[in-house]
C-alpha cells in the first residue's frame, strides 16, 4: 500500500517478462536503487517521487527475510513516517511551493 500511495496506485512488482528479464522483488532485493531507477522511468518521472526517506522505510519493510524486516515500532520512529502533516488549509500552499522546486 505504501508504494502505491507514493506512485498513484503502481504496484512494486508488477513486470513484464519481456521488459524486465529479471524479477523486480529481485532486483529490489540486490539492487534497490536500479529497483527505484526503473520504477521512475516506467512512470516517466523525472524528479525524484521516491525520497531517501520513503526509500529506507520501503526497504526495511521489504526485506526477504522476514526476521529482517523492520518492527511496527521501528515503522514508527521512521522519518518519513513522522514527516510533517499539513492541515487542509495548508496544503494548497505546500504543494504550490513543493511544485515550483521541480
Amino acid at each position: 500500500m505504501l508504494f502505491m500511495l507514493a506512485t498513484n496506485g503502481v504496484l512494486p512488482y508488477r513486470e513484464h517478462e519481456k521488459d524486465m528479464p529479471n524479477s523486480l522483488f529481485t532486483l529490489l532485493q540486490h539492487n534497490p536503487d536500479k529497483f527505484f531507477e526503473t520504477h521512475s522511468k516506467t512512470l516517466k518521472k523525472f524528479h525524484q517521487i521516491f525520497t531517501p526517506e520513503f526509500k529506507e522505510l520501503f526497504l526495511g519493510m521489504t526485506r526477504a527475510d522476514p526476521k529482517d524486516r523492520w518492527t511496527l515500532e521501528k515503522i514508527k520512529k521512521s522519518s518519513w513516517y513522522n514527516k510533517i502533516i499539513y492541515l487542509k488549509s495548508e496544503l494548497p500552499k505546500a504543494v504550490r511551493t513543493y511544485t515550483l522546486h521541480y
